[in-house]
């Protein structure tokens, strides 16, 4: 007989807790007129309490293990000596980065590794650059290396792509020295289909007027260059007020030129440079064109002008509006009229920003005390007269809130596997923010904006199955995000998975080869490196069809989307993938060029 003050708790368990009080139990015996007195003492509540769980031995230490292989130029398969090679963890960001220095075979070695995923990097420093000043990048790889417990992997060669050059001469229509002026390099980009570029280099040429850029990866490059200095005169900034009428004769200037001698990037020519290569006699010429003059007023939300703000004026197609280089000179009075001079005809986007500390509340509001930028971009578009009547208002933007649903599961925690950029430019993403599996975007401006998944931070399983906005899908183009809506993302869970060997057309496993997952029915493409053996591994597919392609080498920052894919379908492997489906597909790598 048992007895407990208060009675056991029914979640400890009645007949768990017996055998741990059967000494302080009565033992009665019952007789046959079924009455007998007994005298119980109580068990008290707080024995009831579990005996602490004695402490657990420290899990077993995880063997280390090591990665060791080689540096090989990748223009002449040679050795290369001196390069510092990194190892950083993709993983656990308490792993420091770690380095060691090639030997005279291009030999490197890392050892005692935490088992994980790694990103191998190379860079080569040359000394006594000549005439382009300090030393310069000769090269740069990436490759992603996963390290088992204990594991030894060897052999991994790191391709390093030696520096190009591009250099030639900028002179005016009477063949003198061009002062005053900027030379960019812009390395071509693929976005959505349609030609884009990015600035890599800016070059002042010396004077007499000669240029060199070095340290350029291999690759295709557009040149451009404009005149930095005024050429007429500018209203001052000084002035309370931009006004009064503009200039009655005509005015010329130096307009932009694109290499050999375009006005803009449509009738550019592209310069392919290769690794280790000189692209020399890449000459341009300056020459004078009618320009017109741009005024308006910018202002904050408030209809005040904030202090120094950013005004640009840059060609539609140089990536984020904004970026690029700008055109013509620019003066900003006190009261936030503004002038813009030396503008030819074309195409531009129109920008004006400045940062603020943020207070912590408006449409997109973050956190107080923060850097938040106020923005504006408009659309505009110059012939051959001046304009006036530009109104730029600078915002934080306004905040874009998704809804996440899952068929088949339940909405994950983490719910950063969107990004939301603007699809008229390369540009920062818009500003996210999660928390409990509530998603928003902050800083969104009226622009179309496409999306793309994030597959790193979905959780197992899971696909995005479609993403809408305003109770229609989102195209491949885009959305436009004038007005009010919010982003309705579907997920499924029960998401395909593709994995195998690359190996070259000998049969040899080809460590970080680039991998192409690409959907049939043309959604967004998937790519990725093999590890140090060819293993490589997409997760997180949509059921449904999909071509893989795979490159041993691809070179620096490849650029891949439909079009670019077309000449290799060929080379291609096709498989179908049902729900949760799981598959090994080989793929015989296509050499490099």
């Amino acid at each position: 007989m048992y007895a407990w003050e208060g009675g056991p708790a029914r979640s400890l368990g009645l007949w768990g807790i017996l055998g741990r009080f059967a000494q302080r139990a009565a033992t009665i015996t019952v007789p046959e007129s079924g009455r007998v007195a007994v005298k119980v003492t109580a068990i008290l509540a707080a024995d009831l309490a579990d005996p602490p769980a004695p402490a657990l031995p420290p899990p077993p230490p995880r063997a280390k293990g090591s990665l060791a292989g080689q540096v090989i130029n990748a223009a002449t398969d040679a050795p290369v000596a001196g390069v510092t090679v990194s190892l950083r963890s993709i993983q656990d960001g308490q792993i420091p980065t770690v380095s060691a220095e090639t030997d005279a075979q291009g030999r490197f070695e890392f050892r005692d590794l935490e088992p994980g995923a790694y990103a191998a990097s190379t860079t080569h420093q040359n000394i006594g650059a000549g005439d382009t000043g300090p030393p310069f990048l000769l090269g740069y790889s990436v490759l992603h290396v996963i390290i088992g417990e204990g594991q030894r992997v060897n052999g991994v060669n790191l391709r390093s792509s030696p520096q190009a050059t591009i250099s030639g001469k900028l002179v005016d229509e009477s063949g003198e020295p061009v002062k005053e002026a900027r030379v960019s390099i812009f390395v071509c980009r693929t976005s959505l289909g349609q030609r884009m570029v990015a600035p890599v280099a800016s070059i002042v040429p010396d004077d007499r007027g000669l240029y060199r850029a070095a340290a350029l990866p291999p690759g295709d490059y557009y040149i451009g260059v404009e005149r930095v200095g005024p050429l007429t005169p500018v209203a001052s900034a000084s002035v309370a007020s931009i006004t009064g009428p503009f200039p009655s004769a005509a005015e010329t200037g130096y307009a932009t030129v694109w290499y050999p001698n375009a006005a803009d990037l449509a009738g550019a020519s592209i310069v392919h440079v290769g690794a280790g290569a000189t692209a020399a006699g890449i000459d341009l010429t300056l020459r004078k064109t009618k320009v017109v003059r741009i005024r308006g007023k910018v202002a904050d939300s408030t209809g005040t002008l904030p202090a120094k703000p950013l005004v640009m004026l840059t060609p539609k197609g140089l990536g984020q509006p904004g970026g690029g280089f700008g055109v013509g000179n620019l003066a900003v009075a006190p009261d936030g009229s503004f002038e813009i001079t030396e503008v030819p005809a074309g195409s531009y986007w129109m920008t004006a920003l400045f940062n603020q500390r943020s207070t912590g509340s408006g449409a997109a509001a973050a956190t107080p005390g923060s850097l938040t930028n106020h923005w504006v971009v408009q659309s505009v578009d110059v012939k051959d007269a001046n304009i006036d009547g530009i109104k730029l208002e600078m915002t934080e933007g306004r905040t874009v809130r998704q809804a996440t649903k899952v068929e088949g599961g339940s909405v994950p925690q983490s719910c950063a596997f969107l990004v939301l950029f603007p699809a008229s430019a390369t540009a920062t993403p818009a500003s996210h923010s999660c928390s409990d599996g509530n998603s928003s975007y902050g800083h969104v401006y009226p622009l179309v904006y496409t999306t793309s998944g994030d597959v790193r931070h979905l959780p197992a399983n899971y696909y995005v199955k479609s993403i809408r906005y305003g109770g229609r899908d989102i195209p491949k183009s885009g959305v436009d995000l004038s007005g009010a809506g919010e982003l309705e993302v579907t997920l499924g869970a029960a998401a395909a998975t593709v994995e195998g060997v690359v190996t070259d057309s000998r049969g040899r496993s080809v460590g970080g080869a680039f991998v192409v997952v690409a959907p049939t029915d043309g959604s967004e493409l998937r790519m990725g490196n093999a590890d140090s053996l060819g293993n490589y591994y997409f997760a997180n597919l949509a059921p449904g069809e999909y071509r893989l392609f795979a490159w041993e080498s691809v070179g620096w920052d490849p650029v891949v989307d439909s079009a670019s894919l077309a000449p290799f379908a060929a080379a291609a492997k096709t498989v179908k993938l049902g729900h949760s489906a799981r598959e090994t597909l080989p793929l015989t790598a296509i050499a490099a060029r």
